[in-house]
């Protein structure tokens, strides 16, 4: 830039976008163009569900996302181009598209690099066991193929790859029997996948529709209706590249969209918001798509996913949701 950047006028509004979407901050940004996981407002410290990223190269320009809200938030610096003449600010803005897909290609061979560290990490791991306390926990009896597919890591925790539709592993999700959920570090988790292969019934095919969920453990309860081939995305942020990556391989197969009914979640004003059925809408229609959400008959039920819904009222009550008799 022609004039000098206040880099702590950055860092003050940046970190402010940061608070007003509900981020728990201890200390000033670290913008230096990669992501970084910090607490949100209502979470332990130790539950990591926001991330930021932001760069003061260029225009000051950065990424916000709660995941526990499903807010996101793309900030740019507002002193920094109002500072700026028309030229200047063209001139800037090609420079940051360029800087942009550098990182982007920069990032794309750190993953690359980590998904080889992790993919022989992953297989040094033990089998995972029928009776992990958090598969108990959740009522879950999974398939022979499934299992064979899972670990367990050093401290018990049951570990589930991530990988892409053509299998190659890019990370991890650890799930503690608590249910406390972190990633391998440095892993790539957009557009990543478990896939629980078709279901264990005569005839399953591609006449059957793709089911995308969100977490392990909703997926795994939908998999064992065997309604169709079931996808877990892990996050509702990433349900829409699931599915799309499904959609581009088979273009004519039917895809639901099985999302959670967030029904609960507030976001930092104390509004009443509802990322997972958001989140579920926006990937069916990118795709052409359906997509459904549970609901709950008990009315002082707390329960917000397929999981839930199966544990307080049974698969009964699934089924008839699915409209199956």
């Amino acid at each position: 830039m022609s004039r000098d950047l206040d880099l702590h006028g950055v860092e003050r509004d940046f970190a402010a976008a940061c608070r007003a979407a509900g981020l728990v901050l201890t200390g000033p940004p670290i913008l230096d163009g990669r992501f970084h996981r910090v607490p949100v407002d209502g979470s332990t410290s130790t539950r990591r569900n926001g991330a930021y990223r932001g760069h003061t190269d260029g225009v000051p320009a950065g990424y916000i996302q709660n995941h526990k809200t499903g807010q996101i938030v793309r900030w740019v610096y507002q002193r920094a181009q109002e500072q700026l003449s028309a030229a200047e600010r063209a001139t800037q803005q090609a420079k940051w598209a360029q800087q942009q897909a550098q990182r982007k290609a920069d990032q794309g061979r750190l993953y690359a690099d980590r998904a080889r560290v992790l993919a022989a990490e992953f297989e040094s791991l033990p089998p995972a066991s029928p009776l992990h306390p958090y598969l108990l926990r959740k009522g879950l009896d999974l398939r022979r193929a499934v299992l064979a597919q899972l670990r367990e890591d050093l401290s018990g925790a049951l570990v589930v790859p991530v990988r892409d539709i053509d299998g190659r592993l890019w990370s991890g999700q650890a799930i503690q029997s608590d249910g406390f959920k972190d990633y391998a570090p440095g892993g790539r988790i957009a557009g990543g996948m478990f896939d629980f292969g078709p279901p264990d019934i005569r005839g399953a095919g591609d006449h059957l529709p793709v089911i995308v969920a969100e977490g392990f453990a909703t997926a795994a309860t939908l998999d064992a209706l065997a309604l169709g081939h079931v996808i877990a995305a892990f996050q509702a942020n990433n349900l829409a590249a699931a599915a799309l990556a499904w959609r581009q391989r088979f273009p004519h197969r039917q895809i639901v969209i099985a999302g959670d009914n967030d029904r609960f979640t507030r976001d930092p004003k104390g509004q009443l918001k509802n990322p997972g059925l958001l989140y579920a809408r926006a990937a069916a229609e990118g795709i052409a798509g359906a997509w459904l959400v549970p609901s709950f008959s008990h009315p002082k039920s707390r329960g917000t996913d397929w999981n839930d819904l199966h544990r307080e009222e049974g698969y009964a009550s699934m089924l008839r949701q699915w409209n199956i008799q």
